[in-house]
């Protein structure tokens, strides 16, 4: 019989890129169910429900459950039909449940794709943007069947907008499209951050669980985004040394959670700016590289619907100030019942894994 293998040797480097492959092929949402399962507000249990998407009056799409025996709906986040929370669930009816591909999703985007990628429409829209055209050049969808309270780390997708035509753009983001407002400048210890896959190695030894979350800077450990594919052909956005990891702020990770509920197409630029920043030593070199990066967000910026606050309402940092100027009116704050590092937490392995890798 083989001697066990040591704990050291078995948290390398290559030991941890396989388990960062192994949520790289992980499934993605598997879609509509059928199944029974106990959420009853009073803990009884439901048969014969069947998984629906409901579709809001302000057009947002909110996963939930349709009993076939008495024909009762309602969200699985307990959210009513206003945004807001519903103990007895009970606002939510048959006609709210939505059928087919829904507008602003990546299901209903790919029925507007031909074999090559594009519309198959002619003129496409300009890949030469000035800035001010109000079109990012990259976008991000979620799948309809993303859920803010079980799904946020389900895969999502992006599409050149350049693969558009202008008609098609708009029947693809019919509510507009998100930004959020937040600083990538984390709390979380440093030295930890900085080499994570050594504290992980240092925890495994100790049979100590990895700190996650520290309440005094109200910051998480940087976990990484979920799996980004391309449209259509569902090529990564990402090879394994290059996969982003998102800011820690507590704010930052409510931030996404809320887009997720929103459900709308969004831009973020570390996912949507291609090629990524890119660092030079040379002054005139980082002069044309941050206007590059400039043009880029401002189109996502000036033609966004909503900002969502991740810092205070004056900024932090001069990049989240001249955001916030030229959101104006359309930067919006978090609901009061988001923001609460507590809930995060409690999303449980689903979402705090990824930190693990």
């Amino acid at each position: 019989m083989e001697d066990a293998p040591h704990p050291d040797s078995i948290l390398t480097d290559s030991y941890i890129d396989k388990v960062f492959e192994t949520f790289l092929q992980r499934k993605s949402w598997p879609g509509t169910q059928d199944a029974a399962f106990s959420v009853h507000p009073k803990g009884g249990k439901r048969q014969g429900q069947k998984q629906v998407l409901l579709l809001a009056p302000d057009g947002r799409i909110v996963l939930g459950y349709h009993n076939e025996h008495n024909d009762q709906v309602w969200a699985c986040s307990g959210r009513g039909r206003d945004g807001g929370f519903d103990p007895y669930r009970d606002s939510w009816a048959l006609q709210d449940i939505v059928v087919g591909e829904i507008p602003g999703c990546i299901e209903y985007l790919e029925t507007l794709l031909t074999e090559d990628g594009t519309c198959g429409h002619s003129p496409l829209i300009s890949r030469n943007s000035d800035g001010n055209s109000g079109v990012p050049a990259r976008l991000c969808f979620f799948s309809q069947w993303s859920d803010p309270d079980r799904g946020v780390n389900d895969d999502i997708y992006y599409l050149d907008t350049n693969n558009l035509c202008k008609d098609c753009y708009h029947k693809a983001v019919p509510r507009g499209f998100n930004v959020w407002v937040t600083t990538y400048f984390d709390e979380y210890n440093q030295s930890v951050d900085q080499n994570y896959r050594n504290y992980f190695r240092n925890c495994h030894m100790n049979n100590q669980q990895p700190k996650l979350y520290d309440p005094e800077s109200q910051s998480f450990l940087r976990f990484y985004w979920p799996r980004c594919y391309s449209a259509k052909w569902r090529e990564p956005a990402f090879d394994l040394k290059q996969h982003p990891r998102m800011p820690g702020a507590t704010l930052t990770h409510e931030c996404w959670r809320w887009l997720v509920w929103n459900r709308a197409p969004f831009y973020i630029d570390q996912l949507c700016i291609n090629p990524p920043y890119r660092i030079y030593a040379d002054p005139r070199r980082i002069r044309e590289e941050e206007q590059r990066i400039s043009r880029l967000n401002a189109s996502a910026y000036i033609g966004a619907t909503n900002g969502i606050l991740g810092v205070p309402p004056g900024g932090r940092g001069a990049w989240s100030v001249v955001e916030l100027r030229i959101l104006g009116s359309r930067a919006v704050r978090l609901p009061p019942d988001f923001g609460d590092a507590a809930a995060l937490l409690k999303l449980g392995p689903g979402y705090v894994s990824l930190a693990l890798v």
